[in-house]
């Protein structure tokens, strides 16, 4: 293929298979994924992407601008997002040379619930993306979120119910304890994903570390059991805070609001667990908490980084 040079320059690996970097003939950077003979999801979730993206349009949802079934070759291409995912930066590839800022992963966590809201809310039928996680939520050149890879996603009613599906699917570390448990699937197994990822944003941590004492495994259990230990916050602060970052005095409120916010998605009974758009909500007003005192919420919402340097990405890559 032209456009990857031969598919020369890898960017990704997902449970699709392979992504690559390639450009257009009119200088449009593109990410090329190539479905893998190995691939565990295979030829019906090429297809179940295709479906969903052509029906989709959002600004934190990532756009398919193409893509090729042909019996040889299939192919989706995607618009590049030139820094990466959210995971390469907390605990990835990219954790040793990159440090986000706290406002920065406050503004990342509200894109990404944006673009879970638009799924939740404002499609009908309403769909699950079952596969919530940090790799899944890519950052473009301004470090702005966008959700990703729709493969295992699942259209449901719109009346309230939840769906019995005949296959459990999402990741590790990641999955709703209830969907698991009763096959019942339901808007809140991603608001119980969306929890971990905010738990990987506030401590820095893989959701599931191997090389970890057996008490610090489990992400989720890890922070509960530090919670219950240590009823004051600033004790929390000190050692469930990602050392890499640095909190001023005025980001103290909007860190206990996020990790409250986090504990209450990841309940294990889903009707205790917030709806996407009261974790928007939330995730608002945390961020307007840190930006000066003359920002309104329309502005927040507007809100742009300063352009971010990714070379250090196209560096190694």
């Amino acid at each position: 293929m032209i456009a990857t040079e031969n598919m020369s320059h890898k960017i990704g690996e997902g449970g699709f298979g392979s992504v690559y970097f390639g450009k257009l003939q009119n200088g449009k950077d593109v990410a090329v994924k190539l479905l893998s003979s190995l691939s565990k999801q295979g030829a019906t979730e090429f297809l179940n992407e295709i479906d969903l993206l052509s029906r989709l349009n959002h600004r934190n949802l990532v756009s398919l601008l193409g893509y090729c079934n042909d019996f040889k070759q299939q192919m989706l291409v995607y618009e590049h997002m030139p820094c990466g995912s959210l995971k390469d930066h907390l605990h990835g590839s990219l954790a040793n040379s990159s440090t986000l800022d706290w406002k920065t992963r406050l503004r990342v966590a509200l894109d990404a619930a944006e673009g879970l809201e638009y799924l939740h809310v404002s499609c009908t039928p309403k769909i699950v993306h079952r596969d919530v996680k940090s790799s899944n939520i890519l950052l473009d050149s301004r470090l702005r979120a966008k959700v990703a890879d729709f493969g295992l996603s699942k259209m449901i009613g719109d009346d309230n119910t939840s769906h019995v599906t005949t296959t459990i699917k999402g990741s590790v570390g990641y999955l709703d304890p209830e969907y698991f448990r009763t096959s019942k699937l339901t808007e809140k197994s991603d608001v119980y994903s969306f929890g971990v990822v905010l738990l990987e944003i506030i401590c820095g941590r893989k959701p599931i570390d191997a090389e970890r004492s057996e008490e610090e495994l489990s992400l989720i259990k890890w922070v509960l059991l530090y919670v219950a230990a240590n009823e004051e916050p600033e004790r929390q602060l000190t050692d469930i805070l990602d050392k890499r970052m640095h909190l001023s005095k005025n980001d103290f409120k909007s860190f206990n609001d996020l990790l409250d916010l986090s504990i209450k998605c990841i309940q294990s009974e889903a009707s205790k667990r917030p709806t996407i758009s009261e974790i928007v909500t939330h995730l608002r007003e945390a961020l307007i908490s840190v930006v000066s005192d003359d920002t309104t919420e329309e502005n927040v919402q507007s809100f742009s980084f300063a352009e971010y340097s990714c070379s250090l990405i196209h560096a190694g890559r």
